[in-house]
């Protein structure tokens, strides 16, 4: 009996590390299902992954066009993309270890990315009383308008990971997002006939000093002096 959970405590450690070998791969959220990238341009992909590594990224707008990459000694990879005329949906491969895919991001379109930030008056949505919005049905049938909503959090220093994912504007998704940033993308697509993606990072009742890097006070002492006297509560 003895020798059977021996075997099996070793069956299962071996089990966590494959688990754990699989899960060497990070990429950050907002690299995720149905994200959308701007359109025309160069943009960053990023993740983490061991340093010995060398990290292959296939993207379906230039499948002969194979990026490669190792991650620094602190496991970080960086990597830049210059992306097609708005349309999709694409798919991102990345492969690692051997030449095994780690991990495939799919239904990305390109189109407009917009970040909606500030305070109340941002961060207000369809789940608290708006009266005037008319008939937004057929806004909600619109796959080319997605969110990205912020989780709320703070810190002293600039976040490698934050929560938050990709989604459809559908009549569950749009509810807890952005008033402003709704309409606003609505009437993008509206006028453009391009996806557009909306980021939503907003904190009602902020003070802007949190929202601006430490390092920008140390240029201006008026300006740290008044940062300084925020209240305890949103210094």
């Amino acid at each position: 009996m003895k020798q059977f959970y021996i075997l099996l405590l070793s069956l299962l450690s071996f089990s966590l590390t494959l688990s754990a070998q699989h899960k060497d791969f990070i990429l950050p959220s907002i690299l995720s299902d149905h994200a959308v990238l701007q359109r025309n341009s160069e943009v960053k992909l990023w993740g983490w992954c061991p340093s010995i590594w060398n990290l292959k990224i296939v993207c379906s707008w230039m499948p002969t066009d194979t990026i490669r990459t190792q991650a620094d000694k602190n496991c970080a990879w960086s990597v830049y993309v210059n992306t097609p005329d708005a349309g999709g949906p694409h798919s991102i491969r990345f492969y690692g270890w051997q030449g095994r895919l780690e991990a495939e991001i799919n239904d990305i379109l390109m189109g407009e990315s917009w970040l909606c930030s500030g305070q109340s008056n941002m961060e207000y949505n369809f789940n608290w009383r708006v009266s005037d919005a008319g008939d937004i049905g057929t806004m909600l049938a619109n796959r080319e308008v997605r969110f990205f909503k912020v989780p709320v959090g703070f810190s002293t220093q600039p976040l490698e990971k934050i929560g938050g994912k990709w989604e459809v504007c559908t009549p569950e998704s749009y509810k807890d997002f952005s008033v402003v940033g709704f309409f606003f993308g609505q009437r993008l697509h509206g006028e453009l006939n391009v996806p557009v993606g909306l980021i939503g990072s907003y904190w009602g009742g902020t003070a802007v000093q949190p929202w601006t890097p430490a390092s920008t006070y140390a240029l201006e002492p008026a300006l740290e002096e008044k940062a300084n006297r925020l209240p305890a509560s949103w210094a």
